[in-house]
């Protein structure tokens, strides 16, 4: 009589098919897989983190430059700069009403964060000049550093 050979057994039963004999996955091939997720997961989440910074910055810039424009409109029509003293900038405060009253600009966007030193403030007593200050988050807007800022026609 013949005998029938068990399947699943041998060594180049195991070469080709090295998962056949196993059930399931160890707790520590389960451990790695969740430690290499985390890793991954930790670097998506800080690089994450430094873009949105990146995108504000360029947004405080385009706010800025903005600003800057609709100050030099203001300016050839009522022929000096608004006056106000260490104003921030919030889009509701007297200098951004001056401007829209004056269309210059239809609306003033104020900082991205708009809180601590993440403000945009204005300063001109006498109205023959100002100047605007604000800050970045990082130094990646090319020719500026990473803190305060300030500009002045």
């Amino acid at each position: 009589m013949i005998q029938k050979r068990k399947s699943g057994g041998g060594f180049l039963s195991f070469i080709f098919y090295p998962w056949a004999s196993q059930r399931g996955f160890t707790i520590i091939e389960l451990l790695v897989v969740v430690a290499i997720i985390a890793m991954i997961a930790s670097v998506a989440v800080i690089q994450f983190g430094a873009y949105r910074m990146r995108a504000r910055d360029v947004q405080r810039e385009r706010n800025v430059k903005e600003l800057q424009k609709a100050l030099e409109l203001y300016v050839t029509t009522k022929r000096a700069f608004p006056e106000a003293s260490n104003t921030v900038i919030t889009g509701t405060d007297p200098v951004s009403a001056a401007l829209v009253d004056a269309d210059a600009i239809p609306a003033v966007q104020p900082d991205p964060v708009n809180s601590g030193a993440l403000v945009y403030s204005y300063d001109s007593p006498t109205g023959k000049t100002y100047t605007l200050r604000y800050a970045l988050e990082t130094d990646s807007i090319p020719g500026k550093a990473k803190g305060p800022q300030t500009i002045t026609p």
